[in-house]
């Protein structure tokens, strides 16, 4: 399986769209800090056809240390979770 990172899809842009490198940087740039910054202010941010972004709540919960038994608090906590609209294969 191939890795795609922010550098590839930099390139791809601006080959696609006769760009330049700091152009193709600047475009992904803004499109990736309109996602976050709509996550971070609760929003859901969903592109039709690749998947949607958003964050999860997570409740506190008590757990055990295995090795005394003593019990440890694991906090709430909230982390963004992306789900992909496209249907993967499994044997991929």
């Amino acid at each position: 399986m191939q890795e795609l990172n922010k550098s590839d899809l930099i390139t791809t842009l601006a080959a696609k769209h006769n760009l330049s490198p700091a152009q193709a940087k600047k475009a992904i740039g803004v499109i990736l800090d309109s996602i976050i910054a709509a996550v971070e202010n609760g929003e859901r941010v969903e592109i039709r056809g690749m998947g949607a972004w958003f964050k999860k709540h997570y409740r506190p919960a008590v757990l055990r240390n295995p090795q005394n038994g003593e019990a440890v608090v694991k906090h709430d906590r909230v982390k963004i979770k992306f789900k992909s609209s496209i249907k993967i294969p499994a044997n991929c």
